[in-house]
This record gives structure tokens, sequence and C-alpha cells, in this order.
């Protein structure tokens, strides 16, 4: 059975009839397929789209700060009524998608469940995205222009460069997490509805901090802003992925968050945690990788996971320099209970197809939903090629326990 992404936010901006959805200072609505813009009051960033022709940049930079200023406004009364981040996400999706700036709207994603032959309830998913081989493409310019600066060699996630990358066209949401300043962009190429990324402010690398110094946080910062981040955004999955551990810009950090697909009420690794007795668990067998998890409280998850993140650190101090993971988190939408799933792994040190393929799988393949996007793959998933221990032997590859030097994994306290 394929399933075909027709899901909130993006199915209805492509419908043949008028449809209109609230966005912050105006309405986008969707006429025969083409992104049209109603004006709504002249003080709106949505005012300069006249006509209904949305123009590909901002005359200049005091222009994009206006706009930028007015738009976290609309965004920042949203979030306080209410109450949570995801209508501004929604909101900042639906302007984003209306710019031009998003590429994909997610019509063309078919999602294939692949289940174990002997037991139908465990289970795998394949999203088959052919846009999102693109993003290795990029989006933007690649160098400045006349007068303009390149930050940080050009990173991608740096507000100064993201300006005169997208000509201005892209536009984010000022966050703050546990008094650390985050901006909220929408990600040109999605893997899932409202699929944003939190990236910092300041450009501080990817990698958490081992001896102290350098421009990183500690591995506890990172788990207490992820866990902050899931609890601000019920109903989303929310997920880091470190160095060699499927990250795509390794040099600034931020973290994933999308909404929930609406035909998938929980992920398979989420389904192998449902009957668990346990508020914290270490998690070795049933599941293609090793993995701790914790459940409970903001707090209590935080302070947790951190301190076994360190005992796990202090275990593997002799290799502590190559260690990475994929940490997923997820807060309920009617109790606010956070789930933390932290997947343990270890840097590559060695080159090759095989190796640049592991690097590439991350927080959305350790829930269990593997990314797939060329024509082959099409013709293998239509004819049923791809079966369920094929996929797990994907992610087993990466696990550092069939190393021929396992990383030592403690179990968490409970």
């Amino acid at each position: 059975m394929v399933l075909f992404y027709n899901d909130g936010v993006a199915a209805h901006r492509l419908s043949p009839s008028v449809s209109s959805a609230p966005i912050a200072g105006g309405y986008v609505g969707a006429v025969s397929g083409k992104r049209q813009i109603c004006r709504i009051r002249p003080c709106s960033i949505i005012a300069r789209h006249l006509n209904g022709v949305i123009p590909s940049a901002m005359s200049d930079q005091t222009q994009y700060q206006r706009a930028w200023q007015i738009l976290n406004q609309d965004l920042r009364r949203l979030e306080q009524k209410q109450g949570d981040l995801s209508g501004a996400l929604e909101a900042l999706y639906r302007h984003q998608f209306a710019s031009g700036f998003v590429c994909d709207d997610l019509s063309q994603v078919e999602r294939y469940p692949v289940a174990h032959p002997a037991d139908p309830d465990q289970a795998f998913v394949v999203q088959f995205n052919p846009r999102r081989a693109e993003r290795f493409n990029g989006r933007g310019h690649s160098s400045p222009g006349p007068g303009q600066v390149a930050e940080h060699d050009g990173c991608f996630l740096c507000p100064g460069n993201i300006y005169w990358q997208q000509d201005g066209l892209q536009l984010g949401y000022d966050v703050e997490l546990n008094g650390r300043d985050y901006i909220a962009w929408i990600n040109p190429y999605p893997l899932a509805p409202v699929h944003s990324v939190i990236a910092s402010r300041e450009h501080l690398s990817q990698a958490w901090a081992v001896n102290g110094g350098g421009k990183m946080l500690c591995l506890a910062d990172l788990i207490m802003d992820l866990v902050t981040l899931a609890r601000r955004l019920p109903g989303y999955l929310t997920f880091y992925n470190g160095i060699d551990a499927g990250t795509s810009i390794p040099g600034h950090l931020h973290y994933h968050a999308f909404r929930r697909p609406a035909r998938l009420a929980r992920f398979p690794i989420e389904r192998l945690t449902e009957g668990c007795g346990t508020a914290a668990e270490l998690v070795t067998h049933g599941y293609p990788v090793h993995f701790a998890f914790w459940r409970g409280e903001k707090m209590d998850v935080e302070s947790r996971a951190s301190q076994w993140a360190r005992t796990w650190i202090e275990k593997n101090d002799t290799r502590k320099m190559e260690l990475t993971a994929n940490i997923m988190a997820a807060a309920d939408v009617e109790t606010g209970e956070v789930r933390l799933y932290f997947v343990p792994r270890a840097r590559s040190n060695t080159t090759g197809q095989s190796t640049t393929h592991k690097r590439l799988i991350g927080g959305l393949e350790m829930l269990g939903e593997l990314v797939f996007s060329s024509s082959n793959d099409k013709r293998q998933l239509d004819a049923g090629q791809v079966d369920y221990f094929s996929l797990a032997q994907m992610l087993a590859d990466v696990c550092p326990q069939r190393d021929d030097h396992p990383l030592i994994i403690p179990s968490p306290t409970r």
C-alpha cells in the first residue's frame, strides 16, 4: 500500500478551487494551482505582493529588516495567543510558501509501509521524496554580490548570509530556548509538513564541547534545548543530528522540527517503546540500533538524560572525540509528557560510498522512516523489491555496536 501526502498546510495550497488560510499579516489563497496573495492591510509585509505577483527579492536590506520585524511581531502575537510555538511555525511556513521560497509542497511524496514478513506490526516506512535530492544543489546564490560579505565561509544558516543568498526572500522567526537565541527557518526542501530548522543565531558548531573551550554547547545544553523545543511544539517531532550522523551543515548548530504526518500516529521507534512500563530504558533488542529512552515531565527528562550523557562520555573517555549521536524528542499533545530517544553513534574515520551513505542517515531514519529519492528507488519500491531486512540493515550498519570496538552504552537510571 502506498500513502500519498495530503496533509494540512501543504495539501490545500494547490487546490484547483479557491481556498485561504490565515498567515501573519494577511491571507494566502491557492487559485488554479497558482500562489496568490490577498492584501489585507497596508502595514502588512504581505502588502508588497501586489496583484497576486510575488517579487523575487526586496529592494534593500532596510526593507528586509522592516519585513522581519513586522512578521516577527505578528508571529509573536500568534504564539502568545495559542500558548505554544506550533501556530507561529505554521504561519511562517504559509508565508514562506506564498513567497516562493519553499520549493516543494510535498505533493509528490509517497510513503510505503514495509513490514516484517512474520510480524506485520513490526514495520518501517519508506518516504519516496523526489524533490529532496535537489537539496544537494542548494538554493540561492553561492557567493555574495558587490558590497556584500560572506560570513563564516558563506554558512547557509548565518542570518547575515541568508539575506544575500536568498535575495531577501527567506525570513525567519526569533526563538529563545533556555536563554539562548535561535532562529526558526523553513526548510525549502522539506521532509514532512512544516519542516523547520531551528538554528542558533550565533555561529556555533553542531558538535558538542568535549574539553571545554570553542564555540559550541555542551551535550547537556543540547539536550535541554531540544527537550524545551519539543515541549513548545506538542504534536511535532524534533531532532538533533550530530557530526557524521545526518547533519548537512556541521559548522552551525541547528535542530529540526516538523509536524507529525496526519496518517502516521506513531513512528516505528515510538511504537516499540509504547508498552514500556518504565520511565527510562536502554533498548538493545527489537530494533536495528541500540538507544536510550526516557519519558516524563520536561525537567525530569532533561535531568536524567543529561546525567546519562555525561556518564556515556566518561565511559568512552578514550574515544570521546569520536562520539556523536541522533537525539529525537516529542511531547504529547494532551498530557505534555516528553519522550526522548538517544542513539549513540561514532564518527566515521573512513571514506567511500558506504561511509557517505551512513553519514546521511539522521534522526528521521532513526525514528524508522527512511527517505529515498531516485527514479531507481521508485522502481524498486513499486516492484516490492525493498524489504524489511534491507532497511533494518541500513540502520544497523551505522550502529557502533556492530563495530570491532563497540561503544560503551550505560543503562539509564529509572
